[in-house]
């Protein structure tokens, strides 16, 4: 039997066939001692599976599909849908009133987008249509969920009453009054106990998230802009402008652990993921102090981009995104080295920024420019910018594939 007729005669019925007549020497030049008396096509055709689709890995990484961004379009009253594939408007989804913001509901495929004077619409996707529509309040503020998703609490516009809400029917379940007025609000990872920040007092309030009752209250500083809360639930923070501290707070016991100097007006804390580290950026002074979340002390300090308002980092704590609003840029810093990798000019005003769940883009809304910007965060390249609207305030990308 010739050579090319036994190599055919193995693949078809049994690799010992192949072994017939072969010395152990020519076994070994072939790589073939030792290998087991069954086919072995099946695994020869796993092995091109496994190869072939590594012949592209050179080729210019495409845009992820079928993300797609919602756009907050405060100016057109309308949600709309941005195709990140195809860099178009893919639709509009009128809502009747001025989104100010975009919130995802816990383990949901829900959107909750809301305006500044009370109107809240919810959007379901894949579907991208309004389920759900109402008037809560005189203007929610800021909305939370807890972990479970079961609720969302609106701090209504004049800051003084918190409302629950039922996200299944939609009804407001109660209201839960305040002291005075506040401006941001904020519930522990437990759902537990909801934190209402007055900014022009400088008071912080603990409530009971299921009953409304006050648990205590404590004097933080006026001018109070960010507030943020550990992972763990323990610890909150609080950037007053009026003192250019950052104050830490027990949670728990409800008492100032201590009060940071940072040496400019923290008007934004982005708690990286991990919990570890806090980035005060300072929209007055351009400034970004980095804090030790553990020890409360100030790590280092640097300068930032003009007038930084909004920050997102990548799932992993390695990348942190920064927009500026007065240059037009987006910061790409490297978390570790405090380098800056790459400074990317997305438009004239950049507001609002959103990964894709595979984190290989970022999105960039852009108020004065009227736009979408999208951005590689492997290469920080400006991929494209897009009309979005007349005033896009804000954006989110749902992990979802529609089919």
């Amino acid at each position: 039997m010739s050579a090319r007729r036994q190599f055919k005669y193995s693949m078809k019925y049994d690799f010992r066939y192949f072994h017939a007549g072969k010395s152990p020497e020519a076994l070994a030049r072939f790589g073939l001692l030792g290998w087991p008396t069954w086919p072995v096509w099946p695994f020869w055709l796993v092995g091109l599976a496994l190869i072939l689709p590594l012949s592209g890995c050179s080729h210019r990484m495409a845009p992820p599909r079928p993300y797609l961004a919602l756009v907050a379009d405060k100016g057109s009253q309308n949600v709309a849908v941005f195709n990140l594939a195809r860099f178009d408007i893919a639709k509009l989804i009128p809502l009747g009133f001025a989104p100010a913001r975009l919130v995802f509901r816990p383990l949901s495929r829900e959107v909750y987008a809301a305006s500044d004077m009370g109107e809240i619409a919810v959007i379901r996707f894949p579907d991208l249509a309004v389920v759900r529509s109402g008037q809560y309040g005189h203007g929610p503020n800021e909305i939370v969920f807890p972990p479970d998703g079961q609720a969302a609490f609106l701090l209504e516009g004049d800051g003084r009453a918190i409302v629950k809400v039922d996200c299944t029917s939609g009804r407001a379940e109660s209201t839960f009054g305040l002291p005075a007025s506040t401006s941001t609000i904020a519930l522990t990872p437990d759902g537990k106990t909801l934190l209402a920040l007055d900014d022009a007092d400088g008071k912080l309030f603990f409530l009971d998230a299921a009953s409304g009752k006050s648990l205590g209250s404590i004097e933080t500083g006026k001018g109070g802009a960010s507030l943020i809360i550990l992972p763990n639930g323990e610890k909150a923070f609080i950037g007053v402008t009026g003192s250019n501290e950052v104050v830490a707070v027990d949670v728990v016991n409800r008492q100032i652990l201590s009060r940071i100097e940072v040496g400019s007006p923290p008007s934004l804390l982005a708690l990286k993921p991990d919990g570890g580290e806090i980035f005060a950026l300072s929209a007055a002074d351009s400034t970004l102090t980095i804090l030790d979340a553990f020890h409360d002390s100030v790590e280092q300090s640097m300068t930032a981009g003009a007038n930084p308002v909004a920050a997102v980092f990548s799932r992993d704590s390695r990348l942190l995104f920064i927009a500026n609003q007065n240059d037009g840029t987006v910061t790409e810093m490297d978390v570790a080295t405090r380098g800056v990798k790459s400074l990317i000019h997305t438009g004239m005003k950049p507001v609002s920024l959103a990964l894709t769940p595979d984190e290989r883009f970022l999105a960039v809304t852009d108020t004065a420019n009227e736009s979408v910007s999208v951005v590689r965060t492997a290469t920080g390249d400006l991929i494209t910018t897009k009309p979005a609207g007349q005033d896009p305030v804000d954006v989110v990308i749902p992990g979802w594939e529609k089919k």
